[in-house]
C-alpha cells in the first residue's frame, strides 16, 4: 500500500518576537492513515500550555476554514533547548510528541502545528503539506450512496422523498425522520481510526469517562515499531477493517428498508451529508457514490427559516446563536454558505440542482438527477416515481411549508424581507448568488 508523503515543511523560528524558538522534526508515518510529530516550543514566558494540529483550507477573500484535527500538552523532556536557554524556567519541559489522524482529511492536506501560551494568542509553528493514499476497505457494498449536500430549507425533505421513490432507490421515511447510518457509521470510523483512540486498547489511560476516545490521552503516541506486524495490524488494518463493518451495518439496514419497501432491485440510498470529513470518507469507500448539491436562492432560505421558526416557536438552524436576523445572516448563515460552496467548488463531481428548477421543471430536474446517479432516468420512470412521492403522506408534506405552494416558495424574499435584512443578505451572499446563477435583485 502506498504511504503518506510529506511535500512541504516549514518551520516559524520566532514568529515576530511571540516565540524564543521552535522546531518540528519531520512527520513520521508508520501507517497510510496517520502522521507521528514530534517537536517543542518555547515563548518569553516558558513552555506552551498546549499543542494542537489543525486542518486548514483556503476560502478565498483571505478566510480560511480552520479544523482541530489533535491536541497534546507537552510531554517530552527536551534537555537540549534547556541548555540554549538555561535561565528560562520550564525550559526543559516545552517538547511534544503526539501522532495526527489522516482519516476523513483531503488527499492533498494541509496541517499547522500550533502552540498556546498562557495569556498569549495562538501560534503557528510550523506549517505541514502532503498526499496519502486513500481509505479502502475491501467490502463490496450493495448499496451506494447518493449524498445530498445542501443548507436547511432548501428542498432536502422532498427531494429524498422523491429520489426515495424510485424503484432503484431507497430513503427511510423522509417526512418523519432524518437519517444519518451513513453519517454515523462513518464518525465512528473517524473517531476510532484516531492514533490518541486506538492506543486506548493497548496502553490505556482510562481517566475520562469516554476512555475509549482518546481525548484525554497524554500518554504519548503508541509505539510498536519493534513489532512490525502487530504495529501494521493496529495502525492500517484494523481501520480498513473497521470501515467494512461500518459499510456492512449501512447495507444492512437498506437492505431491510429495501426489503420492506418490496424493491428488490434497489442499490442506492439517499442520505443528506454534514461534514466535511463524510463527504471525503464517502467518497473513499464508495467509488460510486454521487453527490447531489441542492441549492435555493439564500434569500429565500432565509425567509424560509424565519416563518419556520415563527410556526415551530423554536430558533432552529442556528438562530439561537444570534443576537438579530442581521447578525444571523453575516455570522452563523455566512459561515454555512462559505462551507457548502467550498464543498461544491472542490468536488470532483459537482452536479448542481436549483430548488427552483426542481419545483418548476421537476420532470426535467429529476431526469436529471436520477442520470446522475445511474437510475432509470426515462421518461416513464420519472413520471411514475414522481406521482409515487406526490401520493406519500401529503399532510406529513404540509408540515414542513411556510408559504402557499411550489412557486409562492420562490422570490418570497422580497415581501418577506425587510430592506435591512435584503440589504445585509447582498453583502453576505453576493458573490455566491452570482456564482450559482441568482440575480442580484
Amino acid at each position: 500500500m502506498a504511504e503518506v508523503e510529506i511535500t512541504r515543511l516549514d518551520t516559524v523560528a520566532d514568529a515576530g518576537g511571540e516565540l524564543l524558538g521552535s522546531a518540528v522534526q519531520p512527520p513520521v508515518s508508520s501507517s497510510p492513515f496517520s502522521l507521528k510529530l514530534a517537536g517543542w516550543a518555547l515563548g518569553p514566558q516558558g513552555p506552551p500550555r498546549g499543542i494542537r494540529i489543525v486542518a486548514a483550507e483556503p476560502l478565498g477573500e483571505g478566510r480560511t476554514l480552520r479544523r482541530v484535527i489533535t491536541t497534546t500538552a507537552p510531554n517530552a523532556p527536551r534537555p537540549d533547548v534547556a541548555e540554549r536557554f538555561p535561565d528560562l524556567k520550564g525550559a526543559r519541559a516545552c517538547g511534544f510528541v503526539t501522532s495526527c489522524s489522516l482519516v476523513g482529511l483531503p488527499r492533498e492536506f494541509n496541517l499547522r502545528v500550533e502552540a498556546r501560551f498562557e495569556g498569549a494568542p495562538r501560534v503557528a509553528i510550523a506549517r505541514i503539506e502532503g498526499r496519502r493514499p486513500p481509505l479502502r476497505s475491501g467490502y463490496q457494498p450493495r448499496f451506494q450512496p447518493i449524498l445530498l449536500k445542501t443548507l436547511g430549507r432548501a428542498g432536502s425533505t422532498w427531494m429524498t422523498q422523491v429520489v426515495g421513490a424510485h424503484p432503484q432507490a431507497v430513503a427511510y421515511r423522509p417526512f418523519d425522520f432524518e437519517p444519518r447510518l451513513l453519517d454515523y457509521w462513518l464518525e465512528i470510523v473517524r473517531v476510532l481510526s484516531q492514533p490518541h483512540a486506538y492506543a486506548q486498547t493497548i496502553d490505556p489511560d482510562v481517566r475520562e469517562r469516554a476512555w475509549w476516545e482518546g481525548r484525554a490521552r497524554w500518554h504519548g503516541p503508541l509505539s510498536l515499531a519493534s513489532e512490525p506486524a502487530v504495529e501494521r495490524w493496529v495502525e492500517t488494518e484494523s481501520i480498513e477493517e473497521l470501515a467494512a463493518f461500518a459499510q456492512m451495518r449501512v447495507d444492512a439496514f437498506y437492505g431491510k428498508v429495501a426489503e420492506s419497501q418490496e424493491k428488490p432491485a434497489a442499490t442506492r440510498f439517499i442520505e443528506r451529508v454534514h461534514e466535511w470529513h463524510e463527504e471525503i470518507l464517502a467518497h473513499e469507500l464508495y467509488e460510486r457514490a454521487r453527490t447531489i448539491f441542492l441549492v435555493r436562492d439564500m434569500r429565500d432560505l432565509l425567509a424560509s427559516r424565519l416563518a419556520f421558526n415563527r410556526k415551530t416557536g423554536e430558533p432552529m438552524f442556528g438562530y439561537d446563536r444570534a443576537d438579530s436576523p442581521e447578525h444571523y445572516v453575516h455570522g452563523w448563515m455566512r459561515g454555512e454558505v462559505d462551507e457548502w460552496m467550498e464543498s461544491w467548488r472542490q468536488a470532483k463531481d459537482p452536479f448542481l440542482v436549483r430548488y427552483e428548477d426542481l419545483m418548476l421543471r421537476p420532470e426535467d430536474t429529476l431526469r436529471e438527477v436520477f442520470a446522475h446517479a445511474e437510475l432509470d432516468s426515462s421518461a416513464d420512470a420519472v413520471a411514475a416515481t414522481l406521482d409515487l412521492a406526490r401520493a406519500r403522506r401529503p399532510e406529513r408534506q404540509a408540515r414542513h411549508m411556510t408559504s402557499a405552494g411550489d412557486a409562492g416558495s420562490i422570490g418570497r424574499w422580497r415581501d418577506d424581507l425587510s430592506p435591512e435584512l435584503q440589504e445585509a443578505c447582498r453583502e453576505a451572499f453576493g458573490e455566491a448568488l452570482a456564482a450559482l446563477g441568482y440575480e442580484a435583485g
